[in-house]
């Protein structure tokens, strides 16, 4: 199925190029068809204020960018497909995928300006973003992930309404959380920095002996046991591999 799978989108990609102007670009990513709005989208002057908000600020509206969707070619991967990956001793680890969807919402972010009329209250920036994203968990459940790619705000200047496009990984944990685990820039959009600061621009590196180019990973050498997976992700295929809480490397079946 993978090999099929990227055999496809390898020929997509080579008929992208090789067609009229009218054709679509490989990067818009059909597979995710139109954003479904939300059941509690609403426009950000209808934002009910919480205690510690004292204004909420429309600062625009973004769609993902076309050349940001080609980070989420998994997507593409119907409800029940499996991906699998494998670890140094031969073991394999199926993933399956069990939820996926494509979101049109609003958004908040916390300025942390203080409001001119009380100091202990904040204004609140608001924006209308689209996400997409999908979940593939383990068989015995205990590797649950959620890949997401959104637009988000600048966190060192939210009001500005510079945004950038954000892939995310998040895993489920035991109280049925999910704990944002990678976050990184895949288009820097108008935010004025290409990465996040423990963003690694890895390049070409071989992962148990298959090579991956322009890989993108996540620096966890700060985080105190446990620490959080480390992840490995590139444009061409998305998730390629993780080295879980133990040490061990899984890495995608081709």
């Amino acid at each position: 199925m993978h090999k099929i799978f990227y055999f496809a989108l390898a020929f997509h990609l080579f008929i992208s190029c090789s067609n009229d102007e009218d054709a679509t670009p490989f990067f818009e990513l059909s597979c995710l068809g139109t954003p479904i709005e939300s059941n509690n989208l609403m426009v950000c002057d209808s934002f009910v204020l919480s205690p510690q908000q004292c204004d909420v600020v429309h600062v625009g509206d973004y769609k993902l960018a076309k050349d940001s969707r080609s980070y989420l070619n998994q997507y593409c991967l119907e409800i029940g497909d499996k991906e699998v990956f494998v670890n140094s001793n031969g073991d394999k680890l199926y993933m399956e995928v069990y939820a996926k969807n494509f979101t049109k919402t609003i958004a908040a972010r916390n300025t942390f300006i203080n409001c001119d009329n009380d100091t202990t209250k904040f204004i609140t920036a608001c924006y209308g973003n689209e996400y997409a994203q999908f979940n593939m968990r383990s068989a015995d459940s205990k590797i649950d992930l959620l890949i997401r790619l959104r637009t988000s705000l600048s966190t060192e200047d939210p009001l500005s309404g510079k945004a950038a496009d954000y892939i995310e990984i998040l895993q489920r944990t035991a109280n049925n959380l999910f704990l944002q685990e990678f976050s990184i820039i895949i288009n820097e959009r108008d935010i004025g920095f290409n990465q996040e600061p423990s963003q690694e621009n890895l390049g070409t590196i071989e992962l148990l002996g298959e090579s991956f180019e322009n890989v993108l990973s996540y620096n966890i050498s700060a985080f105190t046991d446990p620490k959080p997976f480390k992840y490995y992700y590139n444009q061409t295929i998305g998730l390629i591999a993780f080295q879980d809480s133990e040490g061990v490397l899984w890495r995608l079946e081709l």
